[in-house]
């Protein structure tokens, strides 16, 4: 946007940015970028944000809603899960069985544990059960 452009506007695309009006953003910086003229680098740059922002405008409407959300408590947890169940003594692990094990995991989470097992045990195909 170059400095004194920047000056000016970058306060209230941040505005814009912090309460989710992705589409007000990409138009001021479609005015903006009809403002260059024949500044063909300029212009380049302004259409590169504008993608950017449409691209991740679900992300910033997600930021509006929530604020900043850290996921280090969240990986932190999952390796700790993971490792344990993958890194037990006795245990080795290839990439299909851990896959198997986490498609469980996801049954138990989904709420679908119990349909999983009946299925399984009534040997009713899994389609049929999980069509209901």
């Amino acid at each position: 946007m170059g400095d004194e452009v920047a000056a000016t506007e970058l306060g209230g695309l941040m505005t814009l940015a912090v309460n989710g009006k992705v589409d007000q953003i990409i138009k001021r910086l479609a005015e903006l970028w009809a403002d260059q003229g024949d500044d063909d680098q300029r212009r380049g740059l302004l259409g590169d944000v504008i993608t950017y922002i449409d691209a991740n405008r679900e992300g910033i409407a997600v930021y509006a809603k929530y604020g900043a959300q850290a996921s280090g408590a969240i990986e932190k947890t999952m390796d700790v899960t993971v490792g344990r169940r993958l890194k037990a003594k006795a245990t080795s692990w290839h990439r299909p069985g851990a896959h198997r094990l986490f498609g469980l995991r996801v049954l138990k989470q989904n709420g679908r544990w119990l349909r999983y097992w009946e299925a399984r045990r009534s040997r009713t195909p899994l389609t049929q059960v999980f069509a209901a």
